[in-house]
């Protein structure tokens, strides 16, 4: 009999592990937002902007379909595993538990592939919009910063205007401004 570890789940397992990799050092505060804009926003990674939703579905389809295989499998090895005596065959029994570990095995491995699958959609999705956020508000701040030092300029005319008409002119006993001939 062939082994359950068929080329299909040695990849969807090396899978995994690149998806934990990846998940891992995108939760690394050493990366700024900016940073990781620039990489997603590569133009490697551009050319596959355009058809990352059908990649993304197909991958996400493609995992399902793994999913449901490997529940099917273990199901058959389930089912297997009570059609032979223990007594009766020891060496069968055996290798029938063996068969449907390596099944319930290979369902973890494909539902940790789509769960990390999905966890990584959305972590790419929330860092791009948490740096366009974080660029319309610098652009916002510089706009801020711009109309604040403008109103100050327009505080100090008023101001140096207002100091010059007192020194020009003299201030009666009623409260009205003179002019001093």
């Amino acid at each position: 009999q062939r082994s359950e570890m068929s080329l299909q789940w040695t990849v969807i397992s090396w899978f995994v592990y690149a998806e934990a990799a990846l998940v891992l050092i995108m939760c690394l505060p050493v990366v700024s937002v900016q940073r990781w804009r620039r990489i997603l926003r590569s133009r490697l990674l551009r050319k596959f902007d355009s058809s990352a939703y059908v990649y993304f579905n197909v991958f996400f389809g493609l995992l399902i379909l793994l999913l449901i295989d490997a529940y099917r499998k273990m199901r058959q090895h389930a089912l297997e595993e009570l059609s032979i005596d223990e007594r009766v065959n020891p060496h069968g029994f055996a290798l029938s538990r063996m068969r449907k570990f390596r099944s319930q095995i290979n369902f973890t491995l494909s539902a940790g592939a789509l769960l990390l699958w999905l966890v990584l959609k959305w972590m790419v999705s929330s860092l791009i919009g948490r740096a366009f956020l974080e660029q319309d508000l610098s652009i916002e701040r510089a706009k801020v910063n711009d109309l604040q030092r403008k109103l100050d300029e327009a505080q100090r005319k008023l101001s140096s205007t207002s100091a010059a008409g007192v020194v020009n002119g003299s201030v009666s006993d009623d409260g009205s401004d003179k002019k001093a001939d």
